[in-house]
């Protein structure tokens, strides 16, 4: 249960029941066992942190790599074949961990968010969110420049002091923004609308706690009514009604769905229909990454 000025422990009683989980008014969809769609070509995705279904591009995946890495974003096609590379001119990677996409501000066009969230000591005043235009693919590889100029930047701070998040929700109706810590026995979520800021920065919201522990990855379905969010070893969905927000949302019961744990597996992003959900793990002592698929079931 979400709280505002102090903490409520329904959820920890639902989740302490995993076994009884599915039993309520609203049923989750039905997924397949975990399927093998490919390993990822690319030798530079060797820590990805977070990846979204194209919304320009039906059938590409953005992939980003945490902290150490380039400020590029990675786009693979659904059995992990390498399709294109963009180079975010004038950014540096400090610690990306998560990767959205949501309406843009020209009709008919889409912006990826980057998420520079994470923060291993809980030492960073402020994070920050890249956001840009969606390229349209127009060869079967591309390497495209992202200028300066057309990355719209957010710095963020928490209203409670530094932490480590690893999970970014962006609303495709509304384009509302949400954060998901990591670290603490109950993770929090935070939200707030977007603004650039240039010098500015802005306090997120703070929504309230989760049980669940070392988040590390979520994404919103493209038509807003199925939120995921993963740990290291299981996989939650949420329901989420038209115009609802998060609060309520998040206030439901969750439901657990089929996941089996990866090597370092922090990504996991819904296909643009919203019919599939697929996760990437990371390439991790001469185990290539490969990118998985759970299916619903007709």
């Amino acid at each position: 249960m979400m709280r505002y000025s102090h903490r409520v422990y329904l959820y920890i009683l639902l989740f302490s029941c995993l076994p009884f989980i599915h039993a309520c008014a609203t049923d989750p969809p039905d997924f397949s066992d975990r399927q093998t769609a490919g390993t990822i070509e690319h030798n530079s995705i060797k820590e990805a942190s977070g990846m979204v279904a194209s919304r320009a591009n039906p059938g590409i995946f953005w992939i980003i790599n945490d902290s150490g890495n380039e400020a590029v974003v990675y786009g693979c096609d659904e059995h992990g074949k390498h399709r294109a590379k963009l180079i975010l001119e004038g950014v540096h990677n400090r610690d990306w961990e998560d990767i959205a996409v949501g309406t843009g501000e020209k009709d008919g066009t889409f912006d990826i968010y980057v998420g520079e969230i994470g923060d291993n000591r809980a030492h960073f005043e402020n994070i920050a969110l890249f956001r840009f235009e969606e390229p349209i693919l127009k060869r079967k590889k591309e390497t495209i420049h992202i200028p300066e100029s057309q990355i719209s930047v957010m710095r963020l701070k928490y209203p409670d002091g530094p932490r480590d998040a690893e999970t970014l929700l962006v609303d495709p109706i509304s384009n509302e923004v949400v954060i998901v810590s990591k670290r603490e026995l109950n993770v929090r979520a935070y939200q707030t609308n977007w603004k650039n800021t240039n010098d500015d920065v802005v306090t997120l919201e703070y929504l309230g706690d989760l049980p669940l522990y070392n988040v590390v990855g979520g994404d919103i379905s493209p038509d807003g009514s199925g939120i995921l969010l993963k740990t290291y070893a299981s996989m939650f969905y949420w329901f989420k009604k038209p115009g609802e927000d998060f609060i309520n949302a998040f206030s439901k019961q969750g439901h657990v769905l089929p996941y089996v744990e990866e090597v370092q597996g922090e990504s996991v992003c819904w296909t643009i229909d919203g019919s599939a959900y697929y996760t990437v793990s990371e390439e991790r002592d001469k185990t290539p990454a490969v990118l998985y698929c759970y299916k619903m079931n007709k």
